[in-house]
């Protein structure tokens, strides 16, 4: 107010006399810069003795925080107050510029006991514009405050070491969405680890990738509400993001059925190989042609989770597909028994937990419509995912022998391609009884 008092629109008709009393005085402006030196001076003077103990500590930790190096004066002469608080202070228009050394006093006053490297940092300003209900009830305040005030209610589903670095973040992106100066209205995990001098609780982890860590977990445990990202990793409040269900996909991952994820590949399993009547769990009849006699086989189709009864042959043959999941083997191979090998990459194994995650969240009647799409989705790419690796990377064995699926569906299919996405219906593909058993 008293920068602009002089000209400001509203005094327009008492120019005349502005004009006089202004002619009295000199007119000074208090920038930024000005604000530092009276903190630096009038509030938090140190002695040379103070000032080498405070090089001394923080070259302590400029290995988590390089920016501390390139201005260390300023750390020193500001110090508990980060000079961003300044900044930030200074440019939002619901304080006095002034304001900034009454927030530092008041402030300071708080963590004189607290131990080094204990900084004030710009999320404290949340707090003081949460306090002024003339500020928070603001059009442009409001809608920021609820969304903070949402995402800190989660925060104790967190893990304890980690909910301080959580409500410190959350509050800093509260006051860069209303600052609306930096990029995206946020911050990249580097940038929140300078500014808010977060130490890792993890020594082996650094600052920032803390910072993204536990973004990610919050993420997590708010079903994506309000927090979003940029391709390149820069975290910003949205306040038009409401639930994201493909984090409470992910949540539910976490907290899966026993069997949930052997019961969605074998459910793809029976659509795709289209095999007949199920007479226990994972074992169904199954017919291949005879080529020879232009006829047909009867025999089973069995999935080995390694839980249960193994199971005897029944008929001419058995095919058994071995669980990537299955630590044991427990079917001996015959001349008559096929065993199918193969794992999952990481890759196709987290999108299997997606998978069985969505399946979950509908059996358990959550948005239904919504996660159905999803899992249809999902269920789609999974299909494409496991034809891939057992195609390229899976084996058979029959009697003494051990062929690859790969050189054995080649050889029935000649112009087959040697990368497999291409086909349309790649595990309907995959009869190896049709192409291998009867024909060694």
């Amino acid at each position: 107010m008293q920068e602009h008092i002089f000209t400001n629109p509203k005094y327009v008709d008492e120019a005349k006399s502005f004009d006089r009393v202004s002619e009295r005085f000199q007119i000074i402006t208090i920038k930024r810069e000005d604000i530092k030196k009276v903190i630096a001076k009038r509030v938090l003077n140190k002695t040379r003795e103070q000032r080498i103990e405070l090089e001394k500590r923080f070259s302590d930790y400029t290995k988590y925080y390089p920016a501390i190096q390139a201005r260390l004066n300023e750390f020193i002469d500001l110090f508990p107050l980060h000079p961003y608080v300044v900044q930030i202070f200074s440019e939002l228009p619901y304080f006095e510029k002034r304001g900034v050394i009454q927030f530092t006093i008041q402030e300071v006053e708080k963590v004189l006991d607290k131990e080094f490297p204990h900084l004030i940092t710009y999320d404290l300003i949340y707090d003081e514009i949460e306090s002024k209900h003339t500020v928070k009830n603001l059009d442009t305040v409001s809608p920021v405050v609820d969304a903070v005030q949402t995402l800190g209610s989660k925060i104790d589903l967190l893990e304890e070491k980690r909910q301080k670095t959580a409500s410190e973040v959350i509050k800093a992106l509260g006051v860069l969405k209303l600052y609306g100066k930096s990029t995206n209205n946020g911050a990249n995990s580097q940038e929140l680890a300078n500014t808010q001098l977060i130490l890792p609780s993890n020594k082996m982890l650094e600052a920032e990738d803390e910072i993204s860590l536990v973004l990610d977990e919050l993420r997590k445990v708010t079903d994506g509400q309000f927090i979003n990202s940029t391709k390149e990793g820069y975290y910003f409040l949205d306040l038009q993001l409401n639930i994201d269900y493909d984090q409470v996909i992910k949540r539910k991952a976490d907290n899966l059925p026993e069997n949930a994820l052997d019961d969605e590949i074998l459910g793809i399993l029976k659509d795709q190989l289209i095999v007949g009547e199920e007479t226990g769990f994972g074992i169904f009849r199954d017919t291949c042609q005879w080529k020879s006699r232009k006829s047909f086989r009867e025999g089973q189709f069995v999935y080995e989770t390694g839980k249960g009864d193994t199971v005897a042959i029944e008929g001419d043959y058995q095919v058994v597909f071995i669980s990537p999941f299955c630590a044991v083997k427990r079917y001996r191979t015959e001349k008559n028994r096929l065993l199918i090998f193969g794992k999952l990459p990481p890759d196709a194994f987290e999108q299997l937990k997606m998978l069985a995650s969505a399946k979950a969240l509908i059996n358990d009647n959550y948005q239904r419509s919504i996660i159905q799409k999803k899992y249809a989705s999902l269920k789609k790419e999974f299909t494409r995912l496991l034809a891939t690796v057992y195609l390229e990377d899976g084996n058979v064995e029959i009697g003494d022998t051990k062929k690859s699926i790969k050189s054995l569906v080649a050889r029935e299919f000649s112009n087959f391609s040697t990368s497999p996405t291409g086909s349309e219906n790649h595990l309907a593909s995959f009869r190896f009884q049709n192409t291998f058993l009867l024909n060694v």
